[in-house]
């Protein structure tokens, strides 16, 4: 009789065991496909990235080249519009 009760509880642990293995081998694969995915969206963000990057660049680019001419236009409108009336208060 004790050993029926030791095969049973033998064929018992054997299908825990199973059912861990079956468990462990999912979560396994569920934890590939995650990192699959993170690895693909990682590469998408870097590309993203990589694009922001060269229209900041761009943008100081243009920046850099014309940020003569525009301060010298907020001084032209500057002098036209404060020393017009001067100058004519003058004559």
């Amino acid at each position: 009789m004790s050993t029926q009760r030791d095969d049973v509880h033998f064929q018992w642990t054997q299908a825990i065991h199973r059912d861990l293995a079956n468990l462990r081998d999912n979560h396994l694969a569920h934890i590939g496909e995650d990192l699959n995915n993170l690895k693909r969206d990682v590469s998408e963000l870097k590309s993203d990235v990589e694009e922001l990057k060269s229209l900041k660049d761009e943008a100081l680019s243009i920046l850099r080249r014309y940020s003569g001419r525009i301060v010298l236009g907020i001084l032209i409108g500057i002098g036209a519009a404060t020393g017009t009336p001067l100058a004519m208060e003058m004559v």
